[in-house]
């Protein structure tokens, strides 16, 4: 039994065996086929064949995708243009009833001056009117006054200046039935003359109103 203190002898290992060259000492394996130079073409052109083949339909995956985009972009271009062609339809059809609403408002504007101008004449006429009948109840009234005169001067032409007196006083309420008629027709007519310079005013601002150029959005 060895003790902590006495070497352990190292084991020999056996000596490694000699292989005869003549296969007595292990079996040899098959030979190796010679490989065919045809061989090594057909597949050199499978590798490049397989090669080509990838990179064509690399490429034509690409170019799919590019006329995919193409497409895409293309139709969203078109759909643009529409919409652009629709809202400039819009814009023209605006345009068109601005264009219209312009005409129609200047002829309103265009009669309302006619009418203003026709009652003005009219306005005119009846102030003349009122004026000679002024100055024929002047005229009357003058009369009337001689007439008193006459009754008092002499007792003899007292009735036919009483006559006279009533039918000056007659003519008189006539007149100023007349005058009175008259004034209103003058104050109606005033009251048309400042309603339709109110509607020539609103015409003239909405014709303003269309001209001025639409605020841009």
């Amino acid at each position: 039994m060895a003790t902590p203190d006495t070497p352990v002898p190292a084991r020999k290992q056996p000596p490694p065996e000699e292989h005869d060259s003549g296969g007595l000492g292990y079996e040899a394996g098959p030979e190796p086929t010679p490989t065919s130079p045809l061989v090594i073409i057909l597949g050199a052109l499978s590798v490049v064949l397989l090669v080509l083949t990838v990179l064509f339909w690399s490429r034509m995956s690409a170019r799919e995708r590019t006329i995919e985009g193409n497409a895409n972009h293309l139709a969203q271009v078109e759909a643009g243009a529409a919409a652009r062609q629709s809202e400039l339809e819009e814009a023209r059809a605006g345009l068109t009833r601005l264009k219209d609403q312009l005409a129609e408002s200047r002829t309103e504007s265009q009669q309302l001056k006619t009418t203003l101008t026709q009652t003005k004449t009219g306005a005119e006429q009846l102030q003349s009117q009122l004026e000679k009948a002024r100055v024929a109840s002047a005229a009357y009234q003058t009369q009337l006054t001689e007439a008193e005169v006459a009754a008092i001067q002499s007792k003899a032409e007292s009735e036919r200046a009483q006559a006279q007196q009533v039918a000056a006083q007659s003519s008189i309420d006539q007149l100023r039935t007349e005058t009175q008629e008259l004034q209103a027709r003058v104050t109606e007519a005033a009251t048309r003359s400042a309603e339709l310079q109110r509607n020539l005013d609103n015409a003239r601002s909405e014709i303003a109103r269309l001209q001025s150029p639409p605020a841009k959005k």
